[in-house]
C-alpha cells in the first residue's frame, strides 16, 4: 500500500510531474481531468524503493 504522498500526476503532454491532487499542470497549464487516472497516475520511489 503506497501513502498518498507518494502518488504523483504525470502531465501527458509534457511530461511535467505534478501534485496528485493537481487539475492542471504546473509547467504547460493542460487539463490533467480530461485524461483517464491510468495515463497520469505515477508513484514515486527514493533510489532505496522506500516510500516517501
Amino acid at each position: 500500500m503506497y501513502k498518498e504522498s507518494a502518488l504523483r500526476k504525470l502531465c501527458p503532454k509534457c511530461e511535467t510531474i505534478n501534485s496528485y491532487k493537481a487539475h492542471f499542470c504546473h509547467k504547460c497549464g493542460e487539463n490533467l481531468d480530461k485524461y483517464p487516472e491510468s495515463k497520469t497516475k505515477v508513484t514515486v520511489l527514493d533510489h532505496g524503493g522506500w516510500v516517501f
